[in-house]
C-alpha cells in the first residue's frame, strides 16, 4: 500500500470578500435563515422540523445548534427544511443553522424540564444526584457509556453533568435518510437501508454507451527510464503508450469561457474557482456562464475523464483548461466515511479522499454541464469474463491472487488466453479506475460480477513525474496512486 499527503501551493491568488478566486468573478451564496420551528418546544431527544431558506441540499459540514449545543447529524436535510432531534444537552434558547461558517438568525425554542424529582436523575443512563429547576444536576463520574440516540455514532459517553454528549465514533458509511445518500447522479437510484447507503443503476441508464478517453500517454518506459516501445514477446511490451483508443479531444468554445470534450460530450468551465467544501457545490449551482445556468459540481468519474496522464505539473491540457490545476473538489463522498470527499490532484493525476471540513485549505472548483458520466452496468459472460455495457470493455472476472511486479503483470496479460481470446492486455489507468464503485468500500468494486478484489492492482500507465513507478488503483477504498515497478500488486486484464 502507499500513502501520500500533498498540500496545494497557492500562488498569485486574490482574496476578495472572504473567497479565493482564480479565473472567474467572485460569488458568495446567501446565508441561512430560520422562519419557523415545529414544534417550538419539546423534550431533549424530540424530533423537530426547522424551516427557512438557504440551508443547502445536504448537511455536509453544516450544523444546527440549540443554545450553542450542536445537535449533530440531521434526520433529513434540504434547502428549506431540516428534520433533527433536540440534543441531549440542549437548554431553552435560540436555535441557529450554520452553513459554510455563516450563522442564521436565532429562533427561540423552549426545552421542557428533563426531571421532576431526584429519582428521575438516578434512573437516567448518565445518573446524577439531584433534580434542580427541571434539570438533573450534580456530578457524574463521566466516561460512562451511553446511547445518544444516533445510530450513526458509537462509543458515546456521559459528561460529568449527566448528559450523553461526549462525541463518539462516526460509523463509516452510515446514513439516516435516503437524501443523505443522494450523489446527484441521475444514473443511480439510492436508498438508506439499515443505515447504509445502497446504490443501483437506474433503469434508464442501463444501456447508455459512453466512450472512455485515452490517457494521453505516448511514451514507453522500463523500470527506470524512457525506452523505445518494445515489440510483442519482449519485456515491457503491452504498456499504455502502445494502445490508443478514443484519443482525448478538447475544443475551446468561441466564448473563450468553456471547453467541450468531444469524447464524453461534457462541457467544462475553462477557469477555476477556489473554495472550501461547503461552498463548492453552491458555487456551481449558482453559476451562470456562457449563457447557461445548468452547471454542477462534477463527480469523481467526470473529473477523471479530463486528466492527461501524458503530462505532469499539471496533468491537464493547459491550452484548453486555465486556472488553478491542483487539488479539485468532486461531488462524490467517500463511501467509507461521508465526512470525506474525493478530490483529484491535477498536479499528477492521483485521486484521494480528504475531510470535507478541514477548515484550512481551499481547493479548486471546475464546474461542468451535461449528463453525469454514469457508473458501470456489467454482464457476466459465464466464461470467466465480465463485459462493461457502457464502455464496451471486457474484463477478467477473477484474478489468480498472485502478486506480480509491473513487468511480470504486463507479460501475464499479454500471454493470457482466457475464454479463448488472445488480445488481453494490462488496463491503462483510466480503464482500471473506471470499474471503481465509489459507492462501496472494502472492496470498492461490484462484488456481484467481480471476485478477488480488495487490494491494489497494476495499470499499464507510468506517472511521467516518477517513471520508476506505475499507477495502481487500490480497490479497498478506491484511491489512485503510484507504486514502485519492482514492488508487487495484483492483476486484472482487459480487452
Amino acid at each position: 500500500m502507499f500513502s501520500r499527503r500533498t498540500l496545494p501551493v497557492l500562488v498569485g491568488l486574490v482574496f476578495l470578500s472572504g473567497m479565493f478566486l482564480v479565473g472567474q468573478d467572485t460569488w458568495e451564496p446567501p446565508g441561512p435563515s430560520i422562519t419557523d420551528i415545529v414544534p417550538s418546544e419539546g423534550y431533549r431527544g424530540d424530533e423537530v422540523t426547522v424551516r427557512g431558506s438557504n440551508f443547502g441540499t445536504t448537511q455536509a459540514t453544516s450544523t444546527v445548534t440549540f443554545y450553542e449545543v450542536d445537535a449533530g447529524p440531521a434526520l433529513a436535510w434540504a434547502d428549506e427544511t431540516i428534520v433533527i432531534n433536540v440534543p441531549i444537552g440542549a437548554a431553552t434558547g435560540p436555535v441557529r443553522v450554520t452553513v459554510g461558517g455563516v450563522a442564521s438568525n436565532g429562533y427561540p425554542f423552549t426545552v421542557w424540564p428533563a426531571c421532576v424529582v431526584d429519582a428521575d436523575c438516578d434512573a437516567s443512563q448518565c445518573p446524577t444526584s439531584y433534580c434542580l429547576a427541571g434539570y438533573c444536576n450534580g456530578m457524574n463520574p463521566g466516561g460512562l457509556p451511553c446511547d445518544d440516540g444516533n445510530p450513526c455514532t458509537i462509543n458515546t459517553t456521559c459528561s460529568h453533568h449527566g448528559n450523553c454528549v461526549i462525541p463518539g465514533t462516526f460509523v463509516p458509511g452510515c446514513c439516516l435518510t435516503d437524501a443523505a445518500c443522494d450523489d446527484g447522479n441521475r444514473c443511480t437510484d439510492e436508498a438508506c437501508v439499515d443505515h447504509a447507503c445502497v446504490y443501483t443503476i437506474a433503469e434508464e441508464c442501463l444501456h447508455i454507451q459512453r466512450s472512455l478517453p485515452d490517457t494521453g500517454q505516448d511514451q514507453c518506459y522500463d523500470n527506470s527510464t524512457a525506452m523505445e516501445c518494445p515489440p510483442p514477446g519482449q519485456p515491457f511490451h503491452g504498456q499504455d503508450a502502445q494502445y490508443e483508443i478514443h484519443p482525448m479531444s478538447f475544443a475551446v468554445d468561441p466564448d473563450g469561457l468553456t471547453v467541450t470534450d468531444s469524447v464524453t460530450g461534457l462541457v467544462w468551465q475553462r477557469g477555476t474557482y477556489l473554495s472550501y467544501w461547503p461552498g463548492a457545490a453552491a458555487y456551481c449551482d449558482g453559476l451562470t456562464l456562457a449563457g447557461h445556468g445548468d452547471w454542477r459540481l462534477p463527480n469523481r468519474q467526470d473529473l477523471l475523464s479530463i486528466i492527461d496522464y501524458g503530462r505532469a505539473w499539471p496533468a491537464i491540457d493547459t491550452e484548453s483548461f486555465l486556472g488553478d490545476n491542483q487539488w479539485t473538489w468532486s461531488s462524490s463522498s467517500s463511501a467509507a466515511d461521508f465526512n470525506y470527499v474525493w478530490v483529484v490532484a491535477f498536479m499528477d493525476g492521483s485521486v484521494y479522499s480528504v475531510m470535507k471540513d478541514d477548515g484550512l485549505i481551499p481547493r479548486s472548483v471546475r464546474c461542468v454541464r451535461g449528463e453525469n458520466i454514469p457508473y458501470n452496468a456489467f454482464t457476466d459472460n459465464l466464461d470467466g469474463t465480465v463485459t462493461d455495457n457502457q464502455t464496451g470493455r471486457t474484463w477478467q472476472q477473477d484474478d489468480d491472487d498472485v502478486p506480480r511486479t509491473w513487468e511480470d503483470a504486463l507479460a501475464y496479460c499479454q500471454n493470457s488466453a482466457l475464454a479463448g481470446h488472445a488480445d488481453w492486455r494490462l488496463p491503462n489507468v483510466r480503464e482500471l479506475a473506471s470499474i471503481v464503485n465509489a459507492f462501496r468500500y472494502d472492496p470498492a468494486i461490484d462484488t456481484v460480477h467481480f471476485t478477488g478484489a480488495g487490494s491494489d492492482y497494476w495499470s499499464s500507465s507510468t506517472p511521467v513525474s516518477s517513471v520508476a513507478s506505475a499507477w495502481v488503483v487500490v480497490f479497498s477504498h478506491g484511491q489512485l496512486g503510484a507504486r514502485s515497478k519492482t514492488g508487487t500488486s495484483h492483476v486484472r486484464c482487459v480487452r
